[in-house]
């Protein structure tokens, strides 16, 4: 291993270090867990107003912003994997091209809540990759 020691707790202020994102749009909170070798992550977002996404009228985020939880979960474990091979410079962009058998549970998530979201990647083939994806309030679990 050419890379670095990469920690299971990564929180906000050194997500930059493995997002694109910043400012209101990194929506990720933290990463608490990540296993390279299985190639899962899970991460939380915190509800809150400052969020870019949050709509007071609902006061919360739909849970159709869960999508871009994802993303950037995404983008965060390509990194990660990126960075323990040795390339230390690498900030992956997460994009998703498509969506199937997506179930949202709740219209929104609301103000106050922690959001986690868990991806593992089920599939590769070239520069192609699939992953399964959950984003759920673990209150509401």
């Amino acid at each position: 291993m050419n890379g670095i020691f990469i920690p299971q707790l990564i929180k906000k202020a050194e997500l930059e270090n493995y997002l694109p994102h910043r400012g209101k749009m990194l929506l990720l909170s933290r990463i608490t867990s990540h296993n390279t070798a299985n190639k899962t992550l899970t991460a939380e977002c915190d509800i809150a107003d400052s969020l870019i996404f949050f709509d007071h009228s609902i006061k919360g985020v739909s849970s159709a912003v869960s999508f871009e939880f994802m993303a950037q979960a995404v983008s965060a474990l390509a990194s990660i994997l990126k960075k323990e091979r040795g390339d230390l410079e690498s900030i992956c962009p997460g994009m998703i091209l498509s969506i199937s058998g997506f179930k949202a549970e709740v219209p929104y998530f609301a103000e106050g809540s922690t959001v986690t979201i868990h991806i593992a990647e089920d599939y590769q083939e070239g520069s192609l990759y699939r992953y399964k994806c959950t984003a759920y309030d673990a209150k509401e679990q």
